[in-house]
């Protein structure tokens, strides 16, 4: 029997739970009288799915049961979904003895303000 790989699962649920939330996003908005840009909903389902994991991921911890791989957490966190996990780590008190993941968690905060500095004041002119 194939050994089974929980990285890959957690990113293969994330990714489906993503698109969903965007999906759901994208034609239900605009049924209630909102408008919004297709960025945006996807900035809103990776949210979510994050908060999603960082939940599922401390309910875990108390029971002491499977826990989400830290880089799941961290790909969510990269790809749109470091303001709720900064709010999660420090809401839920989550992973905030964790130095490393701490260290990792704010750097990706930096990169991406970085890279909006750099897009605002470079790219879009």
């Amino acid at each position: 029997m194939p050994k089974r790989n929980p990285k890959k699962q957690f990113l293969i649920l994330a990714l489906i739970l993503i698109a969903l939330v965007f999906i759901a996003v994208i034609w239900g908005l605009p049924r209630i009288g909102i408008k919004l840009d297709w960025r945006w909903a996807a900035l809103i389902g990776v949210n979510l799915v994050t908060l999603l994991f960082y939940f599922v991921d401390k309910q875990a911890a108390k029971s002491e049961k499977g826990r989400i791989p830290e880089v799941i957490l961290h790909l969510l966190a990269a790809i749109g979904g470091s303001p709720t996990a900064v709010l999660s780590q420090r809401l839920m008190r989550h992973k905030n003895r964790k130095v490393p993941f701490q260290i990792l968690t704010w750097l990706i905060v930096i990169v991406q303000i970085a890279l909006l500095v750099f897009w605002q004041y470079h790219v879009r002119r």
